[in-house]
């Protein structure tokens, strides 16, 4: 009988690295891929990946697809465009496959392991999209946290309570505003999610948020109908509580027009910074007059970042919009020179 298969040319022993070598290339891919595991684990890492690499193109799809997680838990960043192609293009199995590959070794980071796994979310099938942001709350905040914003504001609730455990995963300060915001989501299992969460979160700014009387008197008053909603909003903004930054920061995104608008406009009010991430989505609104609050709240802010996001805001396809930020730009310009945050010449 044959080291892999009747039809396979046995080699002497299993240490004869050049006969196992030669079985890469051989015609029965059961064969190809046994060979490959057997190197895998002989062959030392410096050689590794220039000898094994081959397998990740290989004809076979299944010969294929290991070889590039194979290769990927081994360190070969390599993998990463076949993961890419797979996620862009393959089957349901194997975008399985590839997120749990990159769920499993999230330790460096990679950057290019994130951004597959962002397309992953915002796959057709919500399977993969689910999937993909579990797999998100294994790397760190920095790179993930911007990100999941439109995860936590989709239209399905699955996908929404997904998010929230990803952020909640992710553990940090840095993700305590937008699961406080997800606390008034209209759907139950997000509010339960998002609660549970934060008492898992191990820092001040966790348990101050679910402590605070003020906050919570807040959160009910929020999660009830539309028009207190608005007038909430509202009242958030003019009186400056700043304990309900994070609530706006979410009813930005709320299903009525009216309160994404007043919402916005309280935004504005607080000058935060840290708002800019919120209001760059919210000039991807369907409705004009909204995206326009939203530059009305950008030229508030003396950022550098929140004029780059106003110039963007120049090729929408609104005249109204255009023109707004044409207005938004030069008053926040200006300003910024004035006070040499920025200085007097084209950024």
């Amino acid at each position: 009988m044959g080291f892999f298969s009747s039809n396979s040319k046995e080699p002497e022993n299993e240490n004869d690295i050049d006969s196992l070598l030669n079985l890469l290339n051989h015609k029965n891919p059961s064969t190809r891929l046994n060979a490959f595991t057997t190197l895998l684990k002989k062959l030392p890492d410096e050689e590794l990946y220039d000898r094994l690499k081959i397998l990740i193109d290989d004809p076979d799809k299944d010969v294929s697809l290991t070889a590039a997680i194979d290769l990927f838990e081994k360190g070969y960043k390599g993998s990463l465009e076949k993961f890419h192609s797979i996620i862009v293009q393959g089957k349901l199995k194997e975008k399985i496959k590839i997120i749990r590959a990159l769920a499993e070794n999230s330790e460096n980071d990679n950057i290019d392991a994130v951004n597959i796994l962002f397309i992953a979310s915002n796959d057709r099938k919500v399977t993969v999209r689910l999937e993909a942001l579990k797999a998100l709350g294994n790397y760190t905040a920095g790179i993930v946290v911007k990100r999941l914003i439109d995860s936590l504001n989709s239209d399905n609730f699955q996908i929404r309570t997904a998010a929230v455990h990803a952020l909640g995963q992710i553990g940090t300060d840095l993700v305590v505003d937008l699961l406080t915001g997800a606390l008034i989501d209209k759907h139950p299992a997000v509010r339960k999610a998002a609660k549970e969460s934060l008492e898992t979160i191990d820092s001040d700014m966790a348990r101050e948020a679910l402590g605070n009387r003020t906050f919570m008197q807040l959160v009910k008053r929020m999660s009830e109908d539309t028009m207190k909603r608005q007038k909430m909003a509202q009242e958030i903004g003019r009186k400056e509580i700043y304990e309900g930054l994070p609530l706006i920061c979410k009813t930005c995104f709320d299903e009525y027009k009216s309160v994404r608008i007043e919402s916005t406009r309280s935004m504005g009010l607080f000058r935060d910074p840290e708002t800019i991430d919120i209001l760059e989505k919210v000039l991807d609104d369907k409705y004009y007059d909204v995206r326009i609050e939203a530059l009305l709240a950008l030229e508030k802010i003396n950022s550098i970042k929140a004029l780059e996001v106003i110039e963007k805001a120049k090729n929408d396809k609104n005249s109204n919009v255009k023109e707004q930020a044409d207005k938004s730009y030069m008053t926040l310009r200006s300003r910024l020179e004035k006070k040499k945050i920025l200085k007097n010449e084209k950024t």
